[in-house]
């Protein structure tokens, strides 16, 4: 994100960043507060996540390692649309506000690098509230599956995604209450589309499960 910086803005950037370490299930940024930092994931995964009238998450994205949060807010200068919650034990590295605006205002290449994270963000965002919007359960089901899938990586084999995952972890990512998500997964485990041994979900068929969650590119 700053491979454009100077010599003397890189010194700064070291004077105005601090290496912030985050346990899981444990608030990044929340939804309504004002943005005081650029955040950068060095390590782990956080969830994005709009919170409904009726309490529940709608997760917007899931940011990894090299991935920024929060900063579209504070180029507007608006307050935090959505809350960042750590999926595991996290490590960030916290760019304050005044350097990294200071540095947009003399660094064209870094405006442009950051307009373009920004757009490809504003796809993807795009995409996920199309999937809640429109999407049948199944569908969403699927979907979800698969953003675990990305966001975890596998196993040795492949096919087993590498974290224990609670049946609720799927039902935030599709939307859905705990009890529909169980259904569907079982619906999934009877046709062979995925095992479920515990908390852990080993895809069998990826061709097919990418075929109900109609993934749009």
């Amino acid at each position: 994100m700053f491979h454009s910086l100077s010599t003397s803005s890189k010194k700064e950037l070291e004077e105005n960043k601090a290496d912030i370490f985050v346990k899981r299930k444990q608030n990044i940024f929340v939804q309504g507060n004002v943005p005081q930092y650029f955040d950068l994931v060095r390590k782990g995964k956080v969830k994005v996540f709009i919170l409904g009238e009726n309490g529940k998450e709608q997760i917007v994205r899931v940011a990894k390692e090299g991935e920024a949060l929060g900063y579209r807010s504070l180029l507007t200068d608006e307050k935090y649309f959505a809350t960042a919650v750590a999926m595991e034990d996290c490590e960030l590295c916290a760019v304050s506000r005044t350097f990294f605006l200071d540095e947009i205002d003399r660094n064209p290449v870094l405006a442009k690098d950051t307009l373009t994270l920004l757009s490809k963000q504003l796809r993807e965002s795009e995409n996920r509230m199309f999937s809640l919007s429109y999407k049948s359960v199944k569908e969403r089901i699927a979907e979800g599956v698969l953003m675990l899938a990305n966001a975890y990586g596998f196993q040795e084999d492949g096919k087993t995604i590498a974290v224990q995952l609670y049946r609720k972890d799927v039902a935030d990512f599709a939307g859905v209450t705990v009890e529909t998500a169980i259904r569907n997964l079982n619906d999934f485990r009877r046709d062979n589309i995925v095992e479920i041994d515990h908390k852990l979900i080993k895809i069998i068929d990826f061709e097919k499960l990418n075929e109900i969650a109609k993934l749009r590119k």
